[in-house]
């Protein structure tokens, strides 16, 4: 390869490069927003679903708090949209990404409607869960779209642990409320225990994508949490639930408990996120990877099995890099397939969520198959009909 030609494509290379850090810059804006306002609306939903099961003071209190929080991060998220981020950056994310952001805006508009219905109590607590937990999971679906876009592998593996870190903890948000909700109205039915089951099955999912992507020194923090106390007080009060009967006698203390304790476990995955996010911005203020060698100046006369080897070698690491690239890849469209999957049987069978999810997960256990290859069966006999 003649030194000019090799002077050309590292040039083109430096600036893709360069390209690829200023948008990546712009998605970890949008993502931290997205982080900080779905961490406040899990708190809104958690103190809204105390205060629709019991009137005291205190969940009053803590409701009105994070509504105030909830919607100044709205308004920091619409002030990125529109002021912060270069337009360019934003007109290259594309029309799956504008979309999903287009139906996450409508959802937290749905806010103000929602807190007239708590206000007036014209809403139960579990719907009221299920209605912030839809606009979590309309945030969350731009947070995974964000992720998909082509970046280095080992910022493609941080993007996969962020994003599975942040629904994983919205799942623990969920069981917060669920649980809450029980323990304040003095008992949990086997309905909620299912539910409660489905989501502790879905963040230790989450949480193993987690540990699979993310950096050791993360991963040992992790570690060390779940040997905690804290970690040992949960998984006590999570079997104190399944034990528990409906109608068992109502005790406020409970409740405000079990609010506190699976807050400490919010709190280490939201400190797990704030990591992810440090990492991620160190990686875009790196201005090349080694995910993308750059060879360094050649020899002035360079022998042809010499420049051959260098193309061998150049050609192994672009195919061991978009190997990589497509396992990443792989990890996030099976969540795709796996969510199409659960809406189409929802649709059909008229069947909850979790329900549906569990169906696929006992279909797969008795026949043998992968998840995704139930899924992949169900889309193909649903969706031609």
């Amino acid at each position: 390869m003649s030194p000019d030609i090799r002077r050309l494509l590292d040039t083109q290379l430096q600036v893709t490069l360069h390209r690829q850090g200023t948008a990546l810059a712009s998605v970890l804006v949008l993502l931290r927003d997205l982080q900080e306002l779905v961490h406040a609306i899990q708190r809104e939903r958690g103190s809204t679903s105390l205060r629709l099961t019991d009137q005291s003071h205190i969940y009053v209190g803590l409701m009105n708090d994070f509504r105030a929080d909830v919607d100044r991060r709205r308004q920091a998220l619409l002030s990125s949209l529109q002021d912060s981020l270069p337009q360019q950056d934003l007109a290259a994310m594309g029309y799956r990404f504008f979309r999903k952001l287009e139906l996450a805006i409508q959802a937290i508009d749905l806010l103000a409607s929602l807190r007239e219905d708590v206000n007036a109590g014209r809403i139960t607590s579990d719907q009221s869960t299920l209605a912030y937990s839809q606009i979590v999971e309309a945030l969350l679906a731009v947070a995974f779209e964000l992720a998909q876009f082509d970046n280095p592998p080992s910022v493609m593996r941080l993007l996969v642990a962020l994003v599975y870190t942040m629904q994983g903890k919205e799942l623990a948000g969920q069981e917060r409320a669920l649980l809450g909700a029980g323990f304040a109205a003095g008992g949990v039915p086997e309905a909620l225990k299912a539910a409660l089951a489905h989501r502790i099955e879905g963040q230790g999912h989450c949480l193993e994508i987690f540990i699979e992507q993310a950096p050791p020194e993360l991963v040992a923090v992790h570690q060390a949490f779940l040997a905690s106390p804290a970690a040992k007080e949960l998984a006590r009060l999570r079997a104190a639930a399944q034990q528990a009967e409906e109608g068992a006698g109502r005790c406020e203390r409970p409740a405000l408990y079990w609010f506190d304790q699976a807050t400490v476990h919010i709190d280490h995955l939201r400190m797990l996120e704030s990591r992810l996010s440090e990492e991620l911005t160190t990686a875009c203020e790196i201005p090349v990877s080694l995910d993308h060698p750059v060879a360094t100046t050649p020899p002035a006369n360079p022998a042809t099995d010499a420049a051959l080897g260098l193309i061998a070698t150049q050609t192994s690491r672009i195919l061991a890099v978009e190997s990589e690239l497509r396992s990443l890849q792989q990890v996030l469209s099976e969540r795709h397939l796996i969510d199409r999957a659960k809406a189409l049987i929802m649709s059909r069978e008229g069947i909850p969520e979790q329900e549906a999810y569990q169906l696929m997960r006992k279909t797969s256990m008795d026949t043998g198959a992968r998840l995704t290859a139930v899924a992949r069966q169900v889309i193909a006999r649903f969706s031609d009909r």
